[in-house]
């Protein structure tokens, strides 16, 4: 099975990790624990987290309050 969790197109991605809410980081290991190559992204209105789980190229989206959106 494919993982592939995406949503349609967010624009003025341009910022690093520093910039993730410590809710969203939080949510993102709990929900994807073992998660490896994880480049995050984020915008005023949601973070990407690009990564490889379980051998599969996954992207995540999740709202400034560490919910996840797609």
């Amino acid at each position: 099975m494919t993982l592939a969790i995406a949503l349609g197109t967010l624009s003025s991605f341009a910022a690093g990790e520093e910039t993730v809410s410590t809710k969203t980081l939080s949510a993102f290991e709990k929900d994807f624990a073992g998660a490896k190559e994880v480049v995050w992204t984020a915008n005023q209105d949601y973070s990407k987290a690009a990564f490889l789980f379980n051998g599969q190229h996954v992207n995540a989206f999740y709202s400034t309050e560490g919910e996840l959106v797609a």
